[in-house]
């Protein structure tokens, strides 16, 4: 792909005034007809309520419960740090790189759970179907 400079914009700026004043003319000769035209708006205008029910539908998926709270991370472990009463110095650095592990932890088993233990079937009970002994 070509690395576009940032002095280009002069050139583009003069793409941008012919293909308009082209497209201009073009409409005004009758170069290009109303129904072409109108199927350009019509294509234009369904193209753009996909691409926004696609957007629509991409917001949903990245929503969530904590979506509008403004807190970060390091606001909750500033506040975590200050509830647990330490005085701000040496050992609140300290504290805080330990709730900043355990916040780790506690993501990593969120994200990634342990799987529930099966059932042991004891081999020696009855079951349900008669053995015929």
């Amino acid at each position: 792909m070509t690395n576009i400079n940032k002095a280009d914009w002069p050139i583009r700026k003069i793409l941008y005034i012919i293909f308009g004043a082209a497209l201009f003319v073009a409409i005004t000769a009758g170069w290009v007809t109303d129904s072409q035209i109108e199927t350009a708006l019509s294509t234009t205008e369904r193209v753009t309520a996909y691409l926004a029910s696609a957007g629509l539908i991409f917001a949903a998926t990245k929503t969530h419960r904590g979506s509008d709270d403004k807190s970060t991370e390091a606001d909750v472990l500033s506040a975590a740090v200050n509830a647990a009463g330490q005085p701000q110095d040496t050992n609140s650095e300290m504290l805080l790189t330990q709730l900043q592990r355990q916040v780790a932890d506690l993501t990593h088993l969120v994200e990634h759970p342990a799987p529930e233990p099966e059932d042991e079937v004891d081999q020696d009970a009855p079951g349900i179907y008669p053995t015929g002994a």
